[in-house]
């Protein structure tokens, strides 16, 4: 019955994907197929992604960079081609969305970590450990913040972005309840919670710049 009612989704989802193919063309199907593929086989298959040390980038680049990346793409189609220079660009201006998505991906592992081993899932985080995996997840949200200002630096985004590295202090006193003990029920929130102003800040901030 789940089988079934998984396909069935996975065919209404394809339709408007579909109807966005037919009017920009067959670039879309191919970041859509990518798209789809990385859903289905993250958790589907003998060797899910979920169950790999790559799962957590894997999930923050697709969500954080190649959704945005497709956005890009459909937004300038019939204008300008897709060039690597658009690529790079967006990759960079989605660096510190995909950074803080890493973490908080990196952290739900990490919270999972003793059952993944009871269930021969190995993310990075069985092979870090806690220890280490707190101290990239601290490190990756220092960096990814902070990558705002080089954005800024390089002209890609506006002046006003920066105010973005100012959540910085916020996010990680949000996140020290799981600094402290890397619990599902308990902790895991303060995580989602605190990365979440982020997610909201950065766009919000990089969009009202570009208005001004």
């Amino acid at each position: 019955m789940l089988f079934w009612l998984a396909w069935v989704l996975y065919a209404v989802a394809a339709i408007p994907g579909i109807v966005l193919v037919m009017r920009t063309g067959w670039s879309v199907a191919v970041f859509g197929v990518v798209g789809y593929l990385i859903g289905i086989f993250y958790t589907a298959g003998p060797h899910p992604i979920n169950a790999t040390p790559v799962s957590a980038a894997v999930v923050a680049l697709a969500i954080a960079f190649g959704i945005q990346l497709t956005c890009v793409y459909v937004s300038i189609y019939g204008q300008q081609p897709l060039s690597w220079s658009i690529v790079g660009t967006t990759f960079l201006l989605c660096m510190p969305l995909t950074l803080i998505f890493f973490t908080v991906q990196l952290a739900n592992d990490t919270s999972d970590r003793d059952e993944d081993i009871a269930n021969h899932r190995y993310t990075l985080a069985v092979y870090l450990g806690k220890r280490r995996s707190v101290r990239l997840i601290q490190l990756f949200l220092v960096i990814g913040t902070l990558w705002t200002l080089v954005n800024v630096g390089l002209g890609l985004a506006p002046l006003v972005t920066a105010l973005a590295v100012i959540l910085l202090p916020v996010m990680w006193r949000g996140m020290r309840p799981f600094f402290a003990i890397q619990d599902k029920r308990k902790t895991f929130m303060a995580m989602v919670k605190s990365a979440s102003l982020f997610f909201i800040a950065y766009p919000v901030l990089f969009a009202l710049g570009t208005w001004l």
